[in-house]
């Protein structure tokens, strides 16, 4: 029990300590609160641990298509048998069409089966513009590389240009493949030409290749594809630039100023790639020009918005290229031990962060945690977002803490000695993140003002999200309850936020009085908005569930995404444009950790509750989510042929290029729907996209640069040559530059654990992807129970051996395909051998006999949520008693400001600093929120902080203490604390039990506490 002086001078300290990590459970305890050492019934079953809430599955869900219905809506449309069809792929047909003068029109059919359905019927040439046109006089039919094609010939009347399309057949995907390959005659202008088919008539929907960004008519370089629906047909056409040099250096157009779409002429409708610039495109005699793009036709009901957003990506999966080539270690470098492996560029990143260049270390004061079982030191390292001489004592939690969670994980496994120490200061202070004023967590600390006027939400559920992963992640000596517990509090702030923004947050904001503030970065914007961050938002809750099994937060997730997803709109007017957005489906992607976050947030969801309608939210925001990565390479220079930028994501639609922080962000909640489910319908997309990231990440390091960036300042950096480039060099927008961005740094560490660190084949073409870096992190960590899918990307079959790394020695039953086999950990250290086909996947799961390491993995894991439940819990019933104090102090006093002064003792614990903070927010206040209220009030009776201090402790002394039971409570969640870092998890688990049942009956009174 503390000493009564040192509670009464800190009355609200324990106070606040205890409301700032609270809130309530739903977990029963045992029926004699005063005896905490009685362990509930279930407790001790080992059933209990090892339950997981994994209740539906996507196979139960019926995906067929009632084609009655659909043919009601195609009626019209059905024609006879086409008279000259040359290809047929799955449902879709091509033929050709005679034109009377020896050439040919290109048209296409759907087959439902029975009858022929038209589809791009209009005859036109698929350059649709005045310079050339695509009428072949030839062709031939056969196979290519072992495929259905048709080969197409011709020449252009006008240019004497000469022509080949090649059309292949796919037919299990039901796509056709048209490669076009023209030899210029005389010099061609391309300004006024657009790519792609016509039909007839109309279109009832289309979908472009993204919505513009928030910037203006901007496209980003993403997914070029376009969906149409009319009458129960639907079309997807995607574009492939790769070999479409001559939108390059050749004719100094650039795929930014194209656009993939429908777009509605006089008499129909034509899709595909359109020319938005209105300068000239010339192209010189003799040049050979490519046009690469693929098509499906099918037959569809009426899809939502964001449906078809999915299905585009869906319908042209098999289209994304499987596998990337490797990059080399550039000449130099090459004799000095520089490898591609992600272990390799690991080890290299913890260099780069340790460098004396890379942080401050400074000296903080923080006062003495609640808890005596959370050691906290008097320094921190602070890193910069960059390498920089400079030194400054900022705290901001991006350059400090967006790696924190996969470092822990990192060494956890390789015990850097050096590193730990940075990670345990980083870890001591991850619980100062959270602001008493905004109730969220933030950039920086509240006190030393080191937190400003403005906010972008989504970095703050970012926020939340590290905090939570790095306290699950960290070594169990580092693990804070009090961060941890932070998470659910900051929570609080963030739903007020969204129901505050009717759930479309814009990107910049006022934190403290959750309103909306002007766009920062471009103010000529005004305000704008971000609604796909809801996402991020639904992640967190669902985060939250698990935590506490408090279904208050999944109704909340499901609220928050069907207001964007079906309900809300909004409008945005500024110097630059005025838009309505009335259909999800337009909404502008401003930056990609929502769509990301949100995939798994929904399907969690549905995992839990079953409605197919969260599986179908799920697809959308995936569907949003392929928006933002690139579906081809850029070959458009010289300097870009050796680099490959497959598998990488564009951090927003109004950026062109790949960032390192962001691509990784957008796989990580990926990992843990493919750790529930082999059944998710975009699963092989998911894995190609996996295995070419995988190769295409090397390309942000400077060892696999080119020398064309030898004049670059990352190029000679080598003490940086583990930091990654922000961003990644393209050629249109450069990039390469600087001497790497240290904030950005966590893609290594993840790609070590994701591909390295649990397992790999001994064939670097085969992906063995950890499925366990966040869902079943523990058990992996200890060797309980793994998870991997192994892909072979090849279009060969493959005979390999894969292997175990970092496996502790004992026995292991390894389940695959159906089957189970025993083996030592030697056996699995040495390689099991496998042999997939041709882009075949396999899950294999290794799990240890001895079942107590599960058992302890979740013991682990499902108590470091509990401990921190709890003190979140008790912290909130001790905030209300002690609001009650204050309400007594200051009876004038509005209930807003009583709960930031609660809030603020919570934070500081220290009664006297903290009122002393109060005042001067209240000096500081955004937009006059404290105006004429309690805390000016005080700042203008005590003007002297020293005075201010004397006055408060004499007040204090004159109110009544803590009740002992809430000491008692604090008590008991330390001792907790000190019992799982000993390993006694059921004790621990059964204290916090007996605590949360104490305050949901409330019988707290009668609650005592002894070791």
């Amino acid at each position: 029990m503390r000493n009564l002086f040192k509670l009464i001078s800190l009355i609200f300290v324990f106070a606040v300590v205890a409301v700032i990590l609270a809130t309530s459970c739903d977990k029963g305890g045992p029926d004699d609160s005063t005896d905490t050492n009685a362990v509930p019934d279930n407790i001790n079953d080992d059933s209990f641990w090892l339950y997981e809430q994994k209740v539906h599955s996507p196979a139960e869900v019926d995906r067929t298509v009632d084609m009655t219905e659909v043919k009601k809506l195609y009626g019209g449309k059905i024609t006879g048998k086409p008279e000259n069809i040359v290809l047929t792929s799955g449902n879709q047909v091509l033929a050709l069409e005679d034109r009377g003068d020896g050439s040919y029109s290109i048209l296409t059919y759907i087959f439902d089966g029975t009858d022929y359905v038209k589809m791009f019927d209009g005859g036109h040439s698929l350059i649709d513009g005045s310079s050339l046109e695509l009428y072949p006089t030839e062709y031939k039919t056969g196979k290519q590389d072992g495929i259905r094609a048709c080969k197409l010939s011709g020449r252009d009347a006008q240019t004497g240009s000469q022509f080949t399309i090649t059309c292949k057949a796919y037919d299990e995907q039901s796509l056709i493949e048209f490669n076009i390959a023209i030899i210029a005659g005389n010099e061609v202008d391309l300004a006024d030409s657009s790519f792609g088919l016509f039909m007839n008539d109309g279109a009832e929907v289309t979908y472009s290749q993204m919505p513009p960004s928030i910037y203006g008519d901007y496209y980003g370089l993403g997914m070029p594809a376009a969906y149409l629906w009319d009458s129960g047909r639907e079309a997807v056409i995607l574009f492939d630039y790769t070999d479409m040099e001559w939108m390059g250096e050749i004719s100094n157009a650039m795929p930014t100023q194209y656009k993939v779409m429908g777009r509605q002429d006089a008499d129909g409708m034509f899709l595909g790639l359109n020319r938005l610039g209105s300068s000239r495109v010339k192209v010189r005699a003799s040049t050979e020009l490519k046009i690469d793009f693929c098509l499906y036709s099918g037959f569809s009901a009426k899809r939502t918005g964001l449906d078809c957003i999915a299905e585009k990506a869906l319908a042209v999966a098999y289209a994304h290229p499987a596998k990337v080539q490797w990059p080399s270690i550039r000449s130099d470098l090459s004799s000095k031990n520089y490898s591609l492996d992600w272990k390799n560029l690991a080890d290299r990143t913890v260099k780069g962060l340790l460098n004396e260049k890379s942080y401050n270390m400074v000296s903080l004061v923080m006062s003495d945690p609640i808890l005596k079982s959370e050691s906290r030191g008097s320094k921190l390292y602070l890193h910069y977002a960059r390498p920089s001489a400079d030194r400054y004592s900022a705290t901001d939690f991006s350059c400090n803490n967006n790696w924190l969670s996969v470092a822990n994980a990192y060494n956890r496994i390789n015990k850097n000695t050096e590193f730990a120490k940075a990670l345990e200061t980083k870890m001591d202070a991850l619980q100062f993140y959270y602001d008493p004023e905004s109730n969220m967590i933030r950039y920086g600390f509240r006190f030393g003002n080191q937190v400003g006027t403005f906010e972008m939400p989504w970095q703050n559920f970012f926020y939340d999200v590290e905090t939570w992963r790095a306290s699950m992640t960290s070594s169990i000596k580092d693990y804070s309850p009090a961060a941890l517990a932070n998470f659910l509090s900051s929570i609080e702030g963030v739903t007020e936020l969204v129901e505050n923004s009717n759930y479309v947050v814009s990107q910049w904001i006022y934190p403290t009085t959750k309103t909306s503030a002007t766009q920062q970065d471009a103010p000529d914007l005004g305000t704008v908005y971000e609604p796909w961050q809801i996402g991020s938002y639904a992640y967190m809750l669902v985060k939250a569930y698990d935590m506490s099994g408090d279904e208050k937060y999944l109704d909340l997730a499901a609220t928050a995404l069907n207001k964007v997803i079906n309900e809300v709109s909004f409008s945005v007017h500024n110097n630059r444009y005025s838009r309505e957005y009335t259909d999800s489906a337009e909404f502008p992607t401003t930056e990609i950790f929502g769509t990301a976050y949100g995939t798994y947030a929904a399907y969690r969801l549905f995992e839990l509750r079953g409605n197919e309608e969260y599986l179908s939210w799920s697809e959308d925001f995936f569907g949003m989510l392929m928006q933002l990565t690139f579906w081809y390479d850029d070959n458009f220079s010289s300097a870009a042929e050796k680099s490959t930028w497959l598998g990488l994501f564009e951090p927003h639609a109004g950026a062109s290029h790949p960032c390192p922080w962001e691509t990784i962000e957008a796989y990580i909640p990926l990992t843990e729907i493919l750790d529930a489910t082999g059944d998710y319908v975009f699963n092989d997309l998911i894995l190609k996209l996996f295995n070419c990231e995988r190769i295409s990440a090397f390309n942000f390091y400077p060892i696999t640069w080119s020398d064309y960036f030898r004049n670059q300042a990352a190029y000679s950096a080598s003490d940086f040559y583990g930091i990654p480039t922000e961003p990644m060099y393209n050629s249109f927008g450069g990039g390469n530059s600087d001497q790497g961005a240290l904030y950005m740094s966590s893609i290594s560490f993840w790609n070590y654990m994701m591909f390295s660190a649990f397992g790999e084949a001994d064939n670097r073409d085969i992906m063995a992807l950890n499925l366990n870096i966040l869902s079943g992190y523990e058990e992996a960590m200890r060797s309980a129970e793994r998870n991997f899918v192994l892909f072979n990307p090849n279009n060969e079959s493959v005979t390999f051996r894969f292997v175990q790394r970092n496996l502790t020695a004992g026995k292991y039953k390894v389940t695959f395909a159906g089957k189970t086999g025993e083996y030592t950990s030697e056996e699995l250290e040495n390689g099991l051998e496998f042999t997939l086909e041709a882009c075949e996947s396999l899950r294999i799961s290794v799990e240890n006999t001895d079942i107590s390491l599960k058992v302890s993995a979740r013991q682990d894991a499902m108590t470091r949520q509990h401990i921190a439940y709890t003190y979140y819990v008790l912290r909130e019933e001790i905030q209300k008693f002690t609001a009650g104090k204050f309400k007594a102090l200051f009876p004038d006093a509005q209930d807003k400001d009583i709960e930031l002064l609660c809030n603020y003792v919570m934070t500081y614990m220290d009664y006297g600093t903290a009122m002393a903070y109060a005042i001067d927010a209240s000096n500081k206040s955004e937009n006059g929120f404290y105006k004429d209220n309690v805390l000016s009030s005080l700042c203008n009776i005590y003007s002297l902080r020293s005075v201010l201090n004397g006055k408060l402790k004499k007040l204090v002394t004159e109110l009544d203490a803590l009740p002992e039971y809430f000491e008692s409570m604090i008590d008991a969640i330390d001792n907790a604390n000190e019992l799982m870092k000993s390993g006694e998890y059921v004790k621990a688990y059964s204290i916090c039990d007996s605590i949360v049942d104490s305050l949901k009956s409330g019988d707290v009174q009668s609650f005592s506490f002894s070791k």
